[in-house]
């Protein structure tokens, strides 16, 4: 089945489209359609553009057309972006550079900022464009809250407000604090792995308002609520059962909500797997939802938690078994749960993992059930926003200040959620409620620099 091609890739002459869909052809990359500007040049090239490019539309020119990029930039809609490439065409570029320009594109889907009063979570006429990194590992998210108490200490000085972070490569992360960037931290996996690397012009002490940037992004989520929706209305065979894994994580629950919206309460069943070592923020989170929404959803047990008490390792990078568990689970739910023909729908994004941004939006998983990810090109920022904008709290672990959440022993988490889990008494209250778990939860602890914190 072919659903809507999820990014639109524009290049000026027959011969740039054919070296670039060469591109995409080769490395795989799915889910874009390539189309030429018909050769044009000078100003009717740059008219051909504006008046083709749409949002989740990309336009990618050689050098020597760098001018007319500069003359249509501003004049984009949102979600959309002109980039250039070093040589003096495209079709000069080789096939890593040419791979490269598509990646910067789709990160800029998710990256780009602007500022109107508040932040604006993408390109927008009148509005101050805010420099940005177009960096295809880049994501967004709120720090706010609670959070906000850590990031004081981490700077020095009080800030108040809502910070909008870019997490980029190699662990930096670029803090704007209103229309400025105030600072850069390095971000490491332990606990101690956390500086700052540069403090940018005045201490700006606060920021916007949650609310403001809410009621600022309506138009600009309601842009990619309905490429959502399409994307799974126009799936084909019209399912009798939609099964949502939900984590209780923004990206699960942006799922769930657009699923919902798409295939009604009926035919939607939501999956938590309760890994054992859950935050316990997790299920309440779930079950405050599922009570607001008056849903029901499915629990399946991956009982992660037994094993470590039995002495198996803790998980690796490299040996990953806590997933497989997960995996199990969600495999008995979907065998279970379907009734006539099933979707899964997932709040996979590209910004998570490489491996999950060459996945294409509709797949199978490995027993055959399709798979769709209606969120591909979102940031963090656009689902935080996403699900408040519905009038729905987030998850208390990012009030907390994590960018990310899931198990409390998961190696994923990074100085920045540990300096959380710490303020926060985290650990305490994880041992309060199950100290079987403390032999195995100081192990992880102690592998991550906890030592010092440690009764």
């Amino acid at each position: 089945m072919t659903l809507t091609m999820y990014l639109k890739i524009l290049v000026r002459s027959k011969r740039d489209a054919d070296a670039v869909r060469s591109v995409v052809r080769i490395f795989r990359v799915r889910d874009i359609k390539v189309e030429s500007l018909g050769g044009l040049r000078g100003d009717k090239l740059a008219e051909k553009i504006l008046n083709e490019v749409k949002p989740f539309t990309i336009v990618i020119l050689g050098k020597e057309d760098s001018e007319i990029a500069k003359l249509v930039e501003r004049e984009l809609p949102p979600f959309s972006d002109v980039i250039i490439s070093r040589t003096k065409r495209v079709r000069n570029s080789t096939p890593s550079q040419i791979l490269s320009l598509i990646s910067k594109g789709r990160a800029s889907i998710r990256l780009y900022t602007s500022w109107k009063g508040t932040y604006l979570l993408s390109r927008t006429k009148s509005a101050k464009t805010i420099s940005f990194k177009r960096d295809p590992q880049g994501d967004t998210f709120f720090i706010y809250n609670k959070g906000i108490e850590t990031l004081s200490e981490v700077l020095g000085y009080e800030i108040s407000g809502v910070v909008l972070a870019f997490k980029l490569s190699r662990g930096i992360h670029e803090l704007l604090l209103g229309p400025e960037l105030i600072a850069r931290l390095y971000i490491g996996q332990n606990l101690e792995d956390i500086k700052v690397k540069e403090l940018f012009g005045k201490k700006v002490e606060k920021g916007p308002d949650l609310e403001d940037v809410i009621s600022g992004n309506r138009s600009i989520i309601k842009i990619l609520e309905e490429r959502a929706e399409k994307i799974l209305k126009e799936y084909s065979e019209e399912p009798d059962t939609v099964i949502v894994p939900w984590s209780g994580g923004k990206d699960s629950t942006a799922a769930l909500l657009i699923a919902i919206r798409v295939f009604g309460k009926d035919r939607v069943k939501p999956v938590y797997v309760d890994t054992g070592v859950d935050f316990d923020e997790n299920r309440y989170y779930i079950e405050k939802i599922s009570s607001l929404m008056k849903i029901e959803y499915h629990v399946y047990n991956a009982e992660i938690d037994k094993e470590l008490m039995k002495g198996k390792p803790l998980p690796t990078p490299k040996h990953r078994w806590c997933t497989y568990r997960k995996i199990l689970a969600l495999r008995k739910a979907f065998s279970e749960l379907s009734k006539g023909k099933t979707l899964v729908v997932v709040g996979d994004r590209d910004a998570e993992s490489d491996t999950r941004a060459m996945r294409p939006v509709l797949r199978s998983d490995e027993t055959g059930l399709p798979l769709i990810a209606p969120l591909k090109l979102w940031g963090g920022a656009h689902v935080e926003t996403y699900i408040l904008s519905k009038g729905l709290p987030l998850n208390p672990l990012y009030k907390m200040g994590f960018y990310r959440i899931g198990c409390y022993i998961c190696f994923s988490l990074r100085s920045w959620e540990l300096r959380n889990i710490i303020r926060n008494n985290l650990i305490d209250e994880i041992l309060k409620r199950r100290p079987e778990h403390k032999d195995f939860l100081k192990r992880f602890l102690i592998s991550k620099g906890f030592s010092t914190h440690l009764k």
